[in-house]
């Protein structure tokens, strides 16, 4: 210190070249934590140099230490930044879903689960938000491999002193002699601070019983987040707050191949237009990820299959190569047939994340599951098919049956997709375990003689050459399904009474079966039965007894001329379908005892000389379908529970809705091409559906007048439920305007010719303030116009969340060509976010070129495609329409038509 220095300016140089010091040295630490601490940098070196003032003056000499304590203290106040790749797909929308359910700002303490399949990037999760969170906690321990390190000499022992020494601070100052002695101490320490803490990979009770037993173990606002690839632990030990880890939806699956594909975001302009040879080496990658998997993704997940039960693990296989995608039910069956206790074995693989059941209760699994259920299967012996336990490649399969060697002597399921197996008469099958057969394409005209069917649950042979199925004694008593569908050849099935436990039976275009056994009154089990396409089948056997479980009958497309009355024995029924029996002449009166039918469909059937009068009696009955029928339609009003009605081609009379009909529960009602009998008063009972939400008036008989026509319309404002509507105005020239329809509609098809002009929009979506016609006859106020079959519309971003956007009106105007039989037009609307919904499917077809009326028919799709782009599914709307156009020739021109 010179003569001009005082100690004050001393100690002020001292804390500016500490500073200087501090900010090179802490530079790298101070980048890496600044977007999450920000200003607390600042504010902490400030605390520590006042901190170490009385120091500074003393030790000028050793600058260097002060600096590494100064950062050592600074070390202990900022939270530690774990590393996470900043560009992961998907990671904002599940982040802040988990955070949504801490509630940090409440001052009770949470345990949340997160669970899913290893390698799904359950860490990942938790670890980004450790550095999203970790700033508003003091005491925070961070516990990994929690499996790997349980499973170590007093492994249990070390994590609970890691969990004190990173709460308390108190690194190498504890020292647990035991468990319980850990358990005593966290208790003791923590009930009364405000702890975050993350266990990662929890795989047994015990590890969480002696970690963080119970939530009254920490202090007010304490957060414990668990991650595990078991459902069902977490449940046991009480944690109530929950969050699966979900994969990635097709616009983040499409965003993380384009990142390594493109090295951006999105597809590159042009993507295209690759080449030949590109694409054939992308396919080539496509096809060896599916038969030789990742064996860095399948090491992980094999972790979690190692820790299954032997029972565990065989059903699990079962499903990997047979099962995935299938109903459960029926294959709890199969599985139980094996001798598998298959539901607890079924609900331990949900629980541990392997499989998850659908809403329509299918068998789902990651494609990296089945691929490594696979891979284990293949490596039991990659060079002899015959050995492994199960074979799903056809190749395989092949050789095994033509070579007739290895698992044909113990098998249990045996599936063949492939037709074209051929089979030397000498072909059989040895296995007396087989609980399931599914053959498409057996080729053989009967089984071997060999046959073992004593264990087997599902037995199908589609588009079989089999003449005959067993004979003699045999009896399937385990036999639930048999489904033969498609075998042209069968000409007789067995006696019901040699399978007593049959619940399915498919008999579907077995053209020369001529007749079913007579002892159908023996299935006592049966559920559905279904026979169509019978060329043959001209009756319906006796029922001789009650048949109480039979849920399902269709008969479709059989030439058979009358039902048995003994159809009232069928208790149980809910549906009966009778679609284009053709032959049809009468239907027994008491039909109308099936007090639990739901469904009855006639439609066709146009030699029917009478239906029932007491149809009004069925009391559940729900949806009714009389599609062109020629006989003389009852009265329908006091079907109470009647949702669907379609009444297409009939002769509608006014004593068939009534106007004080009780029809309360009709949503949809189909009157397509009705011959209206006194027109006034045979629709007047409409105007009273007040839950109708569809009506589809097209190809009706309203040419007559078109006054005729603006009375209904106006009669329908009545209907405030409505959503849908269909009708014809073509050529007619009576109707200037169409009125104001219900507020509530949401789609109008209105089939016109140019004399009629469309309504007021602002009647549909109250939105459009006109509906002028351009001269193309569309009106002016719809944009994207073009002469094609095919128009795409964006939309804005996040259009969903927009209030002032209320729907989509699409019109087209078209011109038929004489050497047009055919056409398809799509509309697909898409937004800048690549949300949005499409119109497809619009089809139209000549049905005769010879004569001067002409008929095309459109059919429009309307959806939102909310699940695909993740846009919110409240957002998903389907409505559909068929309409047919009447378009007439006159001297070599068609007349143009507007829909």
């Amino acid at each position: 210190m010179d003569g001009s220095e005082t100690p004050a300016t001393t100690r002020c140089k001292i804390v500016i070249d500490i500073n200087k010091a501090l900010e090179a040295k802490l530079k790298p630490l101070s980048e890496l934590v600044a977007h999450e601490v920000g200003k607390s940098l600042t504010k902490a070196i400030a605390e520590v140099m006042v901190f170490k003032s009385h120091d500074i003056q003393d030790l000028m000499d050793y600058e260097s230490k002060i600096i590494d304590d100064i950062i050592e203290e600074i070390r202990g106040i900022i939270p530690k930044v774990l590393y996470v790749n900043k560009n992961i797909v998907g990671m904002d929308s599940r982040l802040e879903r988990l955070i949504s359910l801490l509630k940090i700002q409440f001052n009770d303490v949470r345990m949340i689960r997160v669970y899913g399949i290893g390698g799904v990037g359950k860490t990942t999760i938790i670890t980004s938000l450790h550095n999203k969170i970790s700033n508003q906690f003091k005491c925070i321990s961070f516990l990994t491999n929690i499996i790997e390190e349980s499973t170590k000499d007093s492994g249990l022992l070390k994590l609970q002193q890691q969990l004190l020494d990173d709460t308390l601070g108190v690194k190498g100052q504890l020292n647990l002699k035991n468990i319980q002695e850990g358990v005593e101490v966290i208790k003791d320490r923590l009930h009364s601070k405000k702890v975050l803490v993350f266990l990662d990979d929890i795989d047994n009770l015990r590890q969480l019983e002696h970690l963080v037993g119970e939530c009254a173990w920490f202090g007010p606002g304490s957060r414990i987040i668990i991650t595990t690839r078991r459902k069902d632990l977490l449940t046991r030990h009480g944690v109530d707050y929950m969050y699966e880890v979900d994969k990635l939806n097709i616009e983040e699956a499409l965003q993380l191949f384009c990142s390594y594909a493109f090295k951006q975001h999105q597809p590159g302009i042009g993507y295209g237009d690759l080449s030949n040879q590109e694409l054939k080496d992308w396919q080539s990658e496509l096809k060896k990820l599916e038969e030789v998997p990742n064996m860095e993704i399948t090491n992980v997940l094999k972790i979690s299959y190692d820790g299954l039960d032997d029972m565990q693990k065989m059903i699990f296989l079962d499903i990997a190569c047979f099962f995935r995608g299938h109903n459960v039910e029926p294959i709890i069956a199969i599985l139980e047939g094996s001798g598998f206790n298959a539901e607890s074995g079924i609900n331990a693989l949900v629980d541990r994340c392997f499989i998850t059941i659908s809403k329509d209760e299918d068998i789902e699994m990651h494609d990296s599951l089945t691929q490594m259920g696979k891979e284990i299967v293949y490596k039991e012996c990659p060079n002899e098919p015959g050995e492994r336990s199960r074979l799903w490649r056809n190749m395989d399969v092949c050789q095994v049956l033509t070579k007739n060697t290895g698992l044909m002597t113990r098998l249990r399921v045996l599936d063949i997709y492939y037709k074209y197996v051929q089979l030397s008469e000498g072909f059989a099958f040895p296995s007396y375990d087989l609980t399931s057969l599914k053959w498409d394409g057996y080729s053989l005209a009967t089984l071997p003689s060999n046959f073992h069917a004593n264990n087997l649950i599902h037995f199908c042979l589609w588009n079989s050459n089999i003449r005959r199925l067993w004979e003699g004694n045999l009896c399937l008593k385990k036999l639930t399904r048999l489904i033969m569908d498609g075998s042209k050849q069968l000409i007789q099935i067995p006696q019901f009474s040699t399978m007593p436990n049959l619940e399915y039976l498919y008999l579907s275009g077995c053209v020369n079966l001529e007749s079913l056994p007579n002892d159908i009154h023996k299935l006592k089990h049966l559920l559905l039965l279904h026979c169509s396409g019978y060329s043959k089948l001209t009756s319906f056997p006796k029922i001789k007894r009650s048949i109480g479980k039979l849920q399902r009958l269709a008969l479709v497309e059989t030439t058979i001329k009358e039902l048995p009355s003994s159809i009232e024995l069928l208790k149980g029924l809910c549906s009966l379908d009778l679609t284009n029996c053709k032959n049809l002449e009468s239907l027994p009166n008491n039909i109308c005892n099936l007090s639990c039918l739901i469904t009855l469909n006639l439609d066709g059937c146009s030699k029917l000389r009478k239906l029932p009068e007491d149809l009004e009696r069925m009391p559940c009955l729900e949806f009714l379908s009389l599609k062109s029928i020629s006989c003389r339609l009852p009265s329908l009003s006091s079907l109470s529970h009647s949702r669907r009605l379609c009444l297409d081609h009939c002769d509608l009379t006014p004593e068939v809705i009534k106007r004080d009909n009780r029809l309360n529960a009709l949503e949809l009602l189909s009157l397509r091409n009705c011959n209206i009998i006194n027109e006034g008063e045979a629709l007047n009972g409409i105007f009273h559906l007040c839950s109708l939400k569809v009506l589809d008036l097209s190809g009706c008989n309203t040419e007559e007048g078109g006054m005729f026509l603006n009375d209904l319309l106006v009669g329908i404002t009545q209907l405030s439920n409505l959503r849908a509507l269909s009708f014809s105005l073509s050529h007619c020239k009576k109707l200037p305007q169409i009125p104001e329809l219900p507020s509530s509609l949401r789609l109008l098809n209105a089939h016109s010719s140019n004399g009629t002009a469309l309504p007021l929009m602002d009647s549909l979506v109250n939105c459009l303030k006109s509906a002028n016609q351009g001269s193309s006859g569309i009106p002016e106020w719809i944009r994207n116009q073009k002469e094609e079959s095919c128009i795409e519309i964006k939309l804005p971003k996040v259009w969903y969340e927009n209030n002032e956007f209320l729907g989509v009106a699409m019109c087209c105007v078209y011109l038929p060509l004489e050497s047009d039989s055919a056409h398809e037009s799509e509309i697909e609307i898409e937004s800048d976010d690549g949300s949005g919904y499409e119109i497809d499917e619009i089809e139209f077809g000549e049905e005769s070129l010879n004569v001067n009326e002409i008929e095309y028919g459109f059919t429009t799709e309307l959806k939102f495609c909310g699940d695909e782009y993740g846009s919110p599914p409240m957002c998903r709307q389907y409505l559909e329409f068929r309409s047919t156009c009447k378009s007439y020739h006159s001297r070599g021109c068609a007349s143009e038509q507007m829909w």
